[in-house]
């Protein structure tokens, strides 16, 4: 049976993601939920892994919940269990305030009446079936999801 280690991941935590194209992603933890954690992912590439946040770019698009247990997991072989995602800092002074999550809500649910979720997890409303598309689902993306969403959002 092949071991697993999880890497830690926190608030604050500067993160690379491997495009599989030569080129680097980087974002940053916002916060922990149930589900997993939901990050902001800037609108910066490069093709090295590095990332100055002294300069920190806009966002590339809303923050999304990722699957960080599946993401930061290694296998005890060394190699990433999904994606190529590594912590590279902490943005020790980073604290999140109200620019960070104006207007960043999830939904969930399969009723006709589904509820929606601020960016610390908890339930602030419901909405109706109709309006569901306005909201990012509250459902952890993988690595495949989320490199493909990147790349359709750059420029």
């Amino acid at each position: 049976m092949t071991k697993l280690k999880k890497e830690k991941f926190k608030i604050g935590d500067i993160f690379s993601i491997d495009l599989h194209n030569g080129e680097f992603a980087f974002g940053r933890c916002l916060t922990y939920v149930e589900y997993g954690h939901i990050v902001e992912i800037f609108d910066y590439f490069s093709t090295e892994e590095t990332f100055e946040i002294e300069a920190v770019p806009l966002r590339l698009f809303p923050p999304i919940l990722i699957n960080s247990y599946t993401i930061f997991i290694k296998k005890k072989t060394g190699k990433d269990w999904e994606g190529n995602w590594k912590v590279i800092s902490n943005d020790k002074n980073f604290v999140i305030n109200d620019k960070d999550i104006d207007n960043v809500f999830f939904s969930y649910g399969t009723g006709p009446t589904r509820f929606v979720v601020n960016i610390f997890g908890e339930t602030v409303g419901t909405i109706d079936k109709e309006e569901d598309f306005k909201y990012l689902p509250y459902s952890p993306a993988s690595d495949p999801f989320i490199v493909s969403k990147i790349l359709n959002h750059k420029k």
